[in-house]
């Protein structure tokens, strides 16, 4: 759909050092074209859960759990949906209300999910395996 926009077009760069020459243009939409909001939207959706998101909550099932990570999970993936949207707070919008219009779920949600499904398949391990045997470990002396 996108390739029938582009065909015989061409174009250059302009740089600080004048212009760059003239390339053919394989791929994408014209400005001003009706898809062009819809597929920055999908593009900025992809780029935001498979690289941000990601990266901020990688390895979280091993994260020691506390309120103040969890809330500050929550304010970085929430400034960011803000940004994206360009949301300021002189809009009064609500955390809900933005995670509502971009269909994404709490970042603390997510790990706690990511926690509970790490914790069934180490409780599903053969007794004999370490981190299994983590699970039930308990230090010595300390009474905890």
């Amino acid at each position: 759909m996108t390739g029938s926009y582009s065909i015989n077009s061409s174009c250059c760069v302009k740089t600080a050092s004048g212009y760059t020459e003239f390339f053919e243009i394989v791929s994408g939409v014209r400005q001003g074209c009706i898809l062009s909001p819809f597929l920055f939207i999908i593009v900025i959706d992809f780029v935001y859960t498979s690289l941000i998101v990601s990266t901020a909550i990688y390895a979280s099932e091993t994260w020691k759990s506390t309120a103040r990570i969890r809330q500050q999970l929550d304010v970085f993936h929430h400034r960011n949906l803000r940004k994206i949207l360009g949301i300021t707070w002189k809009d009064h919008v609500t955390n809900m209300e933005v995670l509502s219009r971009t269909g994404q779920r709490r970042l603390q949600d997510i790990v706690a999910e990511r926690r509970l499904r790490m914790a069934g398949h180490i409780i599903r391990m053969l007794p004999g395996r370490p981190a299994n045997h983590a699970m039930s470990w308990t230090p010595r002396g300390s009474g905890r």
